[in-house]
């Protein structure tokens, strides 16, 4: 009897895993890539499912189970398949001459299946391939590019963790990230989801990295288009109802965009942005916006011909005063003013930027970097106004030089190619004036 029912089971084991690669080849169109073979057979094996996208030759294994009590689908691709893959590859490509410069990489699709003894009707749930989202993290003055790598998986413990060397801020973004979604009418998985931000050495920190992390668990659930992600570089905070707002240091993931090619999204009511050449920039509205997608293409913005209200002219008398200044302006010297309370020291050196020259576009672009990194107005730099920082006699080492977690721009640097005044001087204390 045992005999008689093995070609049965055999060939409904069949049945099941061709159901499973049709909806593994189908899920890989949604995301975007053009499947090239489906049991693909050469002296080194078979390959379930051989696709491509725009830049990379993708091997894939289908794996499929009725059940959970022999663990994980995916567990069962062992370390001699991957090395079966691999040989499978190299005939692949050595047949395939069209292919042979292409980066190679290897997936694996986990399916469940639940077979009804009476009738045969497969449900079948994926476990989502890896998806990666380009995002950024603020390190001094500069953003560097950061992956956010996110992994939905089926059949686990319902989790949401984030890994990756990750401050209070960005453990914070899980309960921002799943009000968001619901509020924007997706579904949130109730699955095990992973998040993790590569390179994990470096330290990140800040709320920008809720809308990636949103991104990513849209697309790696099929909620959202793949192709949707790519070439953007997604920064920005999302509100418990769905809507993207603006963080800080813009201009620094901007820059970083554009190095590396990639378009920003980030919300669409963003200040300080800068038109730079080369870079498209792209608003988001609300998670909900992902849909359509629904970005709103603006190139930055400069603020027009805005002056401060202190002028050099306006000064009245001091003629003597303000032939040093004019000195010290002409030639960027530094300058040492004594006199009693109330002769006029403050309100002369309020009043040099407006003796110096206007900001080129490349000061313009450095100075205001600093600004939007510490999250300080560049509306005046954006017009060429030259920085004036004028700190209290009670400011520490890192307040006047910069430092702190995460590290934070001082008094110094926010003077940039502007004007820095220390009131008071004989009252800062000799270990902060000494950094300097």
């Amino acid at each position: 009897m045992a005999k008689a029912n093995r070609p049965k089971k055999k060939s409904r084991n069949k049945e099941i895993g061709k159901r499973g690669e049709d909806a593994a080849a189908r899920y890989l169109e949604m995301l975007g890539y053009e499947i090239l073979e489906r049991n693909w057979k050469c002296p080194a094996g078979e390959a379930d499912i051989i696709a491509r996208d725009e830049c990379t030759l993708v091997f894939v294994e289908v794996k499929t189970r009725t059940s959970l009590k022999k663990g994980l689908p995916s567990e069962a691709v062992t370390p001699q398949k991957r090395a079966r893959y691999e040989r499978i590859a190299g005939w692949y490509l050595h047949d395939e001459c069209e292919f042979v410069d292409i980066p190679v990489r290897f997936e694996v699709i986990a399916l469940l299946v639940a077979p009804l003894p009476a009738r045969l009707r497969v449900r079948v749930v994926i476990m989502y391939l890896r998806c990666s989202i380009h995002s950024a993290a603020l390190r001094g003055v500069e953003a560097i590019p950061v992956d956010v790598e996110v992994s939905v998986t089926y059949g686990s413990m319902p989790a949401f963790n984030i890994v990756g060397m990750v401050d209070a801020a960005v453990q914070e973004s899980r309960a921002r990230v799943k009000a968001a979604i619901r509020a924007s009418g997706f579904q949130m998985p109730g699955d095990h989801i992973l998040v993790s931000l590569a390179p994990s050495s470096i330290k990140k920190s800040g709320s920008g990295f809720d809308l990636p992390i949103a991104v990513g668990i849209l697309v790696a659930s099929g909620q959202v288009d793949a192709r949707l992600a790519r070439e953007l570089l997604f920064v920005g905070e999302l509100s418990l109802d769905g809507s993207v707002r603006p963080v800080s240091g813009l201009l620094a993931y901007a820059l970083c965009a554009r190095d590396y090619g990639l378009a920003l999204v980030c919300a669409d009511d963003a200040e300080g942005l800068v038109s730079i050449e080369g870079l498209r920039q792209l608003g988001l509205q609300s998670v909900s916006g992902l849909r359509a997608p629904a970005f709103t293409t603006f190139e930055g913005r400069y603020v027009h011909e805005e002056e401060s209200n202190l002028d050099f002219k306006d000064v009245a008398g001091n003629d003597l005063a303000k032939r040093a200044l004019q000195i010290a302006a002409a030639g960027k010297h530094g300058l040492l003013m004594m006199g009693p309370p109330g002769s006029g020291k403050t309100m002369l050196a309020s009043r040099m930027p407006s003796i110096l020259p206007p900001l080129d576009e490349d000061e313009m672009l450095k100075t205001a970097l600093i600004h939007s990194v510490a999250g300080e107005d560049v509306s005046m730099i954006l017009a060429g106004v030259r920085p004036f920082r004028a700190p209290h006699h009670s400011a520490t080492a890192a307040g006047l030089i910069g430092g702190g977690s995460p590290i934070r721009p001082g008094e110094v640097s926010l003077a940039h190619n502007g004007v820095l005044f220390l009131d008071e001087l004989a009252e800062f204390k000799p270990s902060v004036l000494q950094h300097m």
